[in-house]
């Protein structure tokens, strides 16, 4: 009983690896670019931030933030899984 037990734990620790592995490092960059580290200006050379009295502020769409967050975002969700993978066929 005890052993079948510790196998489902594992089995269910294997599964929130593999989704921490997927989501997290996304995670990371997005919150990285909406800090004021990154700022992305619009096309009439506005920050993308609101105003205090500007209520109706919707955001502005950069097509250049969204292709850099994709330049780093899918290297590295890719590559650790890559490696694991390649480091559990190889060991």
């Amino acid at each position: 009983r005890l052993s079948r037990l510790t196998l489902e734990n594992s089995i269910t620790m294997r599964k929130i690896t593999v989704v921490a592995l997927i989501y997290l490092p996304a995670i990371f960059i997005s919150t990285f670019c909406c800090t004021d580290v990154i700022k992305y200006q619009t096309p009439n050379g506005d920050s993308s931030t609101p105003t205090s009295g500007d209520r109706d502020f919707k955001g502005s769409y950069s097509s250049l933030a969204l292709e850099r967050w994709c330049e780093v975002a899918f290297p590295l969700t890719f590559l650790p899984r890559a490696a694991g993978w390649s480091w559990y066929n190889w060991v």
